[in-house]
């Protein structure tokens, strides 16, 4: 283990035809298509020489199957944590951008976008809301920076989890703008242990069209 910190790298899963489609994906369990696999494929050598030992995973089949696709070419072990869910979209998932703006409005959307402090208790009706979703990500992250056993570790990550999980831990400040979250991107972390601090080092968008 460092001694003086952890890096972390979290990436997000590979195309889905559900994100093709422009459609909410929340908790649902849709699997990665070709293009996605491809994706992955590409991410594992952005990240070869990095120094990863393990990758960290959601449950969820299209996160999962990213890290064993870069798991499998840096020669690391994946291991499932449930705490890395994608955030529950309720009445929202499932459907297209545009059906869920006509249905709930453009100031929702507007606020479900956002990550400052007056929108993170917004929930689709039946969801899971955006603060919710941070505290989860930031108590996953402090128990990771208190007992991991690594110096360098991955996440792969749903995007909206990914998001939020960032926007938990670093301080962006007041009237932020929500980190993009293209397919397969990844950010680079570091925990300063003496100072208790997470710090944003990188972010890579090799993938964004």
């Amino acid at each position: 283990m460092t001694v003086g910190f952890l890096d972390l790298y979290i990436f997000r899963h590979g195309e889905t035809d559900y994100y093709a489609e422009h459609r909410f994906q929340g908790g649902l369990d849709i699997p990665l298509n070709s293009v996605g696999r491809e994706q992955a494929s590409i991410l594992a050598e952005v990240l070869r020489g990095k120094g990863i030992e393990v990758i960290l995973s959601s449950p969820l089949s299209r996160a999962h199957e990213t890290a064993t696709i870069v798991a499998r070419s840096l020669k690391v072990d994946v291991e499932k944590h449930p705490e890395l869910r994608e955030i529950h979209c309720g009445d929202a998932e499932g459907r297209v951008r545009a059906e869920i703006i006509e249905r709930f409005g453009d100031d929702f959307w507007h606020r479900w976008r956002s990550v400052n402090e007056p929108d993170l208790d917004l929930a689709f009706p039946g969801g899971e809301s955006k603060r919710a979703c941070g505290h989860r990500a930031r108590d996953f992250f402090a128990n990771l920076a208190r007992e991991a056993n690594y110096s360098t570790v991955a996440i792969a990550s749903p995007g909206l989890f990914m998001r939020y999980a960032v926007h938990a831990i670093i301080e962006f400040g007041a009237d932020a703008e929500p980190i993009p979250i293209p397919n397969c991107a990844a950010y680079q972390l570091r925990y300063h242990r003496q100072e208790k601090k997470w710090e944003l080092l990188d972010f890579n968008k090799h993938l964004e069209k």
